[in-house]
């Protein structure tokens, strides 16, 4: 019984050790989730000024051309704007930022050869 609750023991150590180096790769879904979250509890000034980092962050990988991460820097700001912007009620400010997001999300997915996104 000894022996058998000590292969368990490991089997579950590796078990764990396997599902926490899978959660690693989610570390950035995570971000853009916590993103989302916090664009209901901040003011809309932080919003704005949220959005445009993600954006100047997107734009300097656009140029080193990690499109993958550009991408996710223009929809973690389009994700903060969201709530600003509903119903199309956003100030100019509010949507000519949006505006420049989702078109630069548009650029992106074209040049990753994935045209139906980029609409």
């Amino acid at each position: 019984d000894d022996e058998t609750v000590k292969k368990n023991d490991e089997k579950g150590y590796d078990e764990k050790e396997e599902s926490e180096s899978d959660n690693d790769n989610d570390d950035d879904d995570e971000m853009e989730d916590a993103d989302v979250g916090d664009s209901k509890s901040k003011d809309p000034t932080q919003l704005v000024m949220k959005a445009v980092s993600h954006k100047e962050e997107g734009n300097q990988h656009f140029k080193s051309g990690d499109l993958t991460k550009a991408y996710r820097c223009y929809r973690r700001g389009t994700s903060a704007l969201k709530n600003l912007n509903q119903n199309n009620t956003g100030d100019d400010q509010v949507k000519a930022l949006l505006l420049s997001l989702q078109t630069n999300l548009s650029m992106v997915s074209f040049k990753q050869d994935k045209p139906k996104m980029s609409r």
